[in-house]
């Protein structure tokens, strides 16, 4: 295979050009890609991988281009651009190293001591680096480039190159929650690249006059099977890429759960928060309500009773029909008593109890057409309304109630007024025996229905509770 060795010779620039592109691509690609906040042990260290991929790149392009300089600068700049390459290339391989170590310290829990080796091994090679220039003068420049290459190889990227095939091979295991049998394949197929490459990047090297390079070198392979390495570490460096991009597939779907189950917590407080509403808004006031027919009912005994039998029967309706408005809110479901969607039937119907139950003088004023809202809009519209003259009974001591409701355009607006005691905001607001749940609740109803609410109150003059929402929002030809 002569011709293959001469088409590399003749392309040897495009050849390390590509090399040099798919590392700084693999290095660019996982610093996009990184997440530090990931809870796999694998983003930890990935940083280090990052490094790797760009400094190779870069050292890799640099063979290509430094030729192109010898024109321009003294044959001494260039070997000292080849020193630095040099450099470039240990620090890239120092970086792989740091990242297998890590990744094997934080996977099985010990040898810590593999995570100082990278250091320790490049500040080594740095010193004879310089050591070996200055007791071996003799030895020409070109050898003692290649030989530095050779020993950066044996103690930086054979190591750093297995660690990681094996560090990655332990990710397995954990990756394995995911149950994505794709993501199992590619952490195979990295650290087999990963292998691969601590062959032929590692192992095979120029040769040199020193051992193991004597007999296990580039020149041998070549003339064994016919192929250069360098198309192996491309191909190695390739793979390594592919893997590494689809292994970082994890992350999204890391995310993605994540966000599914924030979606799930979020829904279960939701649903917690609208219990607590509904409980608040229904059960608990119109239990209230009973409360109040009873108390009625203890004056009435002596005094009429067969009245009192009859207002015991309504607070004895009243309870049966609370408990299955209890389920109701369980199962997610609206109360009976606000399954009209008709608003002016549906307050009418609202008030009509309201007045039964309180025995204070109700006014419905409607201006505008017939309202249709859904399901859900009504619930809220509903319960608005309710705690508002709930609050009337409890805390106003009024004797009337007016509702006015006006649907003009795109709006309805809703006003409930009473002619009783008032109440002053700040008073309300500094007594802490009061928990305010009620208003906080009617205020949380209007933004879902994206409309606002205004509560105006003095005292001795009665409060009123405006509400102005959006028909497009809640009416039923609007979903």
């Amino acid at each position: 295979m002569e011709w293959l060795n001469e088409l590399f010779v003749r392309n040897k620039a495009i050849v390390y050009f590509i090399y040099g592109q798919v590392f700084f691509l693999l290095g660019v690609a996982i610093a996009l890609q990184y997440r530090s906040l990931s809870k796999f042990r694998l983003a930890r260290s990935l940083w280090a991988l990052a490094a790797f991929g760009v400094l190779h790149g870069l050292s890799e392009w640099a063979v290509v281009f430094i030729p192109l300089q010898q024109a321009h600068l003294g044959q001494q700049w260039v070997y000292a651009l080849y020193a630095l390459e040099r450099v470039l290339t240990a620090a890239s391989f120092a970086y792989l190293f740091y990242f297998g170590a890590k990744l094997t310290v934080d996977t099985l829990g010990r040898y810590i001591w593999l995570e100082q080796l990278p250091l320790l091994f490049f500040l080594f090679w740095v010193g004879n680096l310089a050591i070996s220039r200055w007791a071996f003068p003799a030895l020409d420049i070109v050898t003692w480039l290649a030989t530095t290459d050779v020993w950066c190889r044996y103690l930086l990227a054979f190591p750093g190159a297995l660690l990681t095939a094996y560090g990655l091979h332990l990710q397995r295991r954990e990756l394995r929650s995911l149950q994505n049998l794709r993501v199992d394949h590619h952490i195979l197929g990295a650290s087999l690249a990963f292998g691969m490459y601590a062959f032929f990047a590692g192992i095979i090297v120029p040769r040199t006059p020193f051992f193991p390079s004597t007999w296990l070198n580039q020149e041998a392979l070549f003339r064994l099977i016919g192929v250069p390495v360098p198309v192996f570490r491309t191909l190695s460096g390739m793979a390594m890429v592919y893997f590494m991009l689809r292994i970082l597939e994890v992350f999204n779907i890391e995310n993605t759960r994540r966000v599914e189950a924030v979606e799930r917590k979020q829904a279960i407080l939701d649903d917690r928060e609208r219990i607590c509403r509904d409980l608040h808004d229904g059960v608990i006031q119109n239990i209230y309500a009973v409360g109040l027919v009873l108390e009625n009912c203890g004056y009435l005994v002596s005094e009429n009773p067969p009245h009192a039998r009859g207002q015991l029967q309504v607070a004895m309706d009243r309870l049966n029909h609370t408990i299955r408005d209890i389920r109701n809110y369980i199962l997610n479901l609206s109360p009976a008593s606000f399954q009209e969607t008709n608003v002016n039937r549906g307050l009418e119907a609202i008030l009509k109890e309201f007045e039964a139950n309180s025995l204070l003088v109700t006014r419905l004023d409607w201006e505008g057409p017939q309202v249709d809202m859904t399901l859900a809009g009504v619930a809220h519209l509903y319960h608005i309304i309710q705690e508002g003259l709930n609050n009337v009974l409890k805390h106003a001591g009024a004797s009337s109630v007016l509702v006015r409701v006006k649907a003009a355009g795109r709006e309805l607006s809703l006003l409930i007024k009473d002619n009783g005691v008032g109440f002053d905001h700040g008073e309300i607001a500094r007594d802490t025996t009061r928990s305010g749940q009620g208003l906080k609740n009617m205020a949380d109803r209007a933004r879902l229905l994206r409309g606002n609410l205004w509560i105006h109150s003095t005292r001795g003059q009665g409060t009123e509770i405006l509400l102005t929402i959006p028909l497009s929002e809640v009416t039923a030809g609007g979903e």
